[in-house]
């Protein structure tokens, strides 16, 4: 049984999903270092951290080994087991309305983490060039733990201690749910829009198909989605989710037209202009600068 989660629900979609920027030119690719490298707390004994990671890692540009997928652009996440994942590949937990619980954003804009010592030169690459797109295109930080209570924990999924160690995979808690948060990266997952998308989750935005004004720009075949899956294609109620900007087909966060699909040769979403393409394998789109005063309202309190 998993552990129950805090609630992390900073449940927002929108299209164009680096419109998490704050200020959209002339920011470093380099991380915000620590005051000390102490990122984890002693009494944590299961997860081994490795060390933050570098100037290097963060300008390396190495995007990661791209997942072995059909044609249709299958994700890694399809094909987990019916775990209780929502959506495939985030935790489950209280949902929570963001324009009423700031308590679910992060401060500053800034994201501590602590990584496994598990993962290989390579992947930590792939890890911090991931996060080098949200620090080029947007006001987000990943910050090397110090001694920060809240903070993400990026794991290989045996390695959770939230009951989740047996479902291999990408998966992320939403927003900042409390604690040590994980966010898996195994089985396919160390490729560079994977990456974004997962870490997209833990800043805490949702799939982009779920947005409330949805049928006015896809239509999803049900018919061919395992009714257990329909869920994850349902709108969102508006008053449950944020929804900034236009709807975004090319969005990181939207699934792939034949997401979960059973017959994998006809799609599950098809656009209302005929488009059968969604979703981008690179990872953030870009964002418009008018939406900067209303990020800075509903996604990360300025605690200043």
């Amino acid at each position: 049984m998993a552990t129950k989660l805090r609630p992390s629900y900073l449940l927002f979609s929108f299209s164009a999903v680096s419109m998490l920027c704050c200020w959209a030119n002339c920011v470093e690719a380099n991380p915000v270092w620590a005051e000390n490298d102490n990122q984890l707390d002693r009494n944590e004994v299961v997860f081994e951290a490795g060390e933050p990671l570098t100037d290097e890692e963060f300008n390396s540009g190495v995007h990661g080994k791209a997942v072995s997928i059909d044609d249709h652009g299958t994700q890694p996440w399809e094909k987990q087991p019916h775990s209780g994942l929502v959506g495939g590949d985030v935790l489950p937990g209280d949902q929570k309305n963001a324009n009423k619980n700031a308590d679910v954003k992060w401060p500053n804009a800034q994201v501590p983490y602590v990584i496994s010592s598990s993962f290989t030169a390579d992947e930590r690459r792939a890890i911090a060039s991931a996060m080098t797109t949200y620090h080029q295109k947007t006001c987000i930080r990943f910050v090397a733990r110090r001694t920060q209570s809240d903070y993400i924990k990026i794991i290989r999924s045996r390695e959770s201690t939230n009951g989740w160690a047996n479902y291999p995979g990408c998966w992320s808690q939403k927003g900042r749910a409390g604690g040590a948060q994980e966010l898996s990266l195994d089985n396919g997952c160390v490729y560079a829009s994977t990456i974004v998308h997962e870490l997209m989750h833990a800043v805490g935005f949702n799939h982009e198909q779920e947005r409330p004004d949805q049928d006015k720009y896809i239509t999803v075949k049900y018919d061919n989605i395992d009714p257990r899956n329909h869920q994850w294609f349902s709108p969102k109620p508006a008053d449950k989710v944020n929804s900034i900007g236009r709807y975004d087909l090319n969005s990181v966060m939207h699934y792939s037209s034949h997401a979960f699909a059973i017959d994998h040769s006809r799609p599950t979403m098809v656009a209302k202009n005929g488009r059968t393409t969604m979703g981008n394998p690179i990872g953030l789109t870009w964002v418009k600068p008018n939406f900067v005063p209303i990020l800075e309202t509903f996604v990360f309190p300025l605690d200043i």
